[in-house]
């Protein structure tokens, strides 16, 4: 027996680190690789984790106070209220993230404008749009990690004591699903405030870097000359979506981050229906996908109209 109780708690284990590596080691890669090497970013990226953990906290308290004036002071669980019921909480979090996006974005943007004029008065060099970006990028970041922290690692934790399977989409283990949706979730808020940054730019005029496709090397093989004539399609037909989605007028461009949040929180609704964990991953990796190319596209016309400003001003 003493055998069988080691083999159940080394799966256990086994279960719990494949899950935590699947639903956090993307995060983690990030993190590592943007955010730890700066000591700003980083302080940028905890600040920012701990005010939207905070929000999301005070929207569970007005919840259960729901709850309890529902129940008559008994209720104070979901189990018990209709599917329709309880997927309220999920949009209020929607709407109270898209809603605090706007003050969040603009404080930081008065931040920034402050540490530039301090770095002026000091004869410092101002932070290059690069860098600013990699800020804003730090901000989603936390707000990815209070997602990944409230909706997967505190749920993963029991994954040791077996594997779960909801009772509507038996054909994937829940904790698999999570995985998956916390690991979407964390890349799309991420880059989403840098698209912020970018279409709340008013001095921004998406140029030709939108449509270039990536360069192709004559030393490529075969098959990475494949890889990169696909991607380098798939990279120019979303620069042109982009590119004529911010020529139109300006307010219609700072509705771009709010589409990108709102088709990765439908796609992960998908797992609600019968038989939608098995949908819904791939619409999740569609949406994050198209998500990084239109954050890179961005990113990278922004960084080149404002380095071409700067050569013409020089």
């Amino acid at each position: 027996s003493g055998v069988g109780v080691g083999s159940s708690v080394a799966m256990g284990f086994l279960t719990f680190a494949g899950y935590t590596l699947v639903g956090a080691g993307p995060p983690a890669a990030v993190f590592v690789e943007f955010i730890v090497s700066s000591p700003f970013v980083l302080l940028v990226s905890l600040a920012s984790a701990f005010f939207w953990v905070t929000v999301w906290l005070a929207i569970g308290v007005g919840w259960q106070a729901v709850l309890w004036f529902m129940g008559g002071y008994k209720q104070t669980s979901t189990d018990n209220l209709p599917a329709h019921l309880s997927i309220w909480p999920m949009i209020a979090i929607f709407m109270a993230e898209e809603w605090l996006r706007l003050p969040v974005h603009y404080h930081s943007r008065k931040a920034l404008a402050a540490l530039d004029r301090r770095a002026q008065q000091l004869n410092h060099p101002k932070l290059t749009q690069l860098e600013k970006l990699r800020v804003f990028l730090g901000i989603g970041v936390g707000q990815g990690i209070a997602h990944m922290c409230l909706l997967f690692l505190n749920t993963v934790v029991a994954s040791h004591q077996g594997t779960y399977y909801s009772q509507t989409c038996p054909q994937m283990p829940y904790f698999l699903v999570a995985a998956v949706s916390a690991s979407a979730g964390f890349v799309v808020l991420s880059v989403a405030m840098v698209v912020t940054t970018v279409a709340f730019d008013d001095s921004f005029e998406p140029g030709h870097v939108l449509t270039q496709p990536l360069a192709a090397s004559e030393n490529d093989a075969g098959g990475v000359k494949s890889a990169r004539a696909f991607f380098g399609w798939l990279s120019s037909l979303v620069g042109r979506l982009v590119a004529h989605y911010f020529s139109g007028p300006r307010s219609r461009r700072r509705w771009l981050p709010l589409v990108m949040h709102l088709a990765f929180a439908l796609s992960s609704v998908v797992n609600l229906a019968p038989g939608g964990c098995v949908v819904s991953p791939v619409f999740i990796l569609l949406v994050v996908a198209t998500s990084l190319a239109i954050a890179l596209k961005c990113a990278v016309a922004w960084s080149e109209q404002s380095r071409a400003s700067y050569d013409h001003l020089r």
